[in-house]
């Protein structure tokens, strides 16, 4: 059975979860300044998940005109496969659409089968590469798109 979860606006006060579960699943993992200058971005869409009382899970991205690009999402790992990826994803996607866009767009590494498989469940498609997007280690990531109908669920 999954238990009870809460979605919360991201703020300033979880930055030291947020950064703990960064460095936990990322490679090259975002500055707590990434996240800083995130918080202060007017177009910015940033949600997290709560378990428990603690903060499992967190998404977030920008709004460009009619898109939303999706740009960091992290599960903690002692929480995976509880559904909340999925969860966050589809209510961010509902924000979205509520502030008008119509696409959601990402990178993804290309040797993250896991997460390629997620957002291809998730309705995503891939519709090109970016060479050389990622540092550490050197790879290509995988641009993958979904249109937001007006009916996301």
């Amino acid at each position: 059975m999954e238990m009870e979860s809460l979605f919360v606006e991201l703020r300033p006060q979880y930055l030291e979860r947020i950064l703990a579960i960064e460095r936990q699943v990322f490679s090259q993992p975002w500055t707590e300044r990434d996240f800083s200058c995130i918080f202060q971005e007017e177009q910015a869409l940033s949600l997290g998940l709560k378990a428990a009382d603690r903060l499992v899970a967190y998404g977030m991205g920008h709004i460009d005109r009619t898109e939303f690009h999706l740009a960091n999402l992290a599960v903690d790992q002692g929480h995976r496969n509880k559904g909340y990826a999925g969860r966050l994803v589809e209510e961010l996607l509902v924000r979205a659409r509520a502030r008008g866009c119509t696409w959601c767009g990402l990178e993804v590494r290309i040797s993250n089968g896991t997460a390629v498989q997620f957002y291809q469940e998730s309705g995503f498609r891939q519709v090109g590469i970016r060479p050389r997007y990622y540092l550490r280690p050197r790879e290509n990531a995988l641009i993958m798109r979904r249109e937001l109908a007006v009916n996301v669920q």
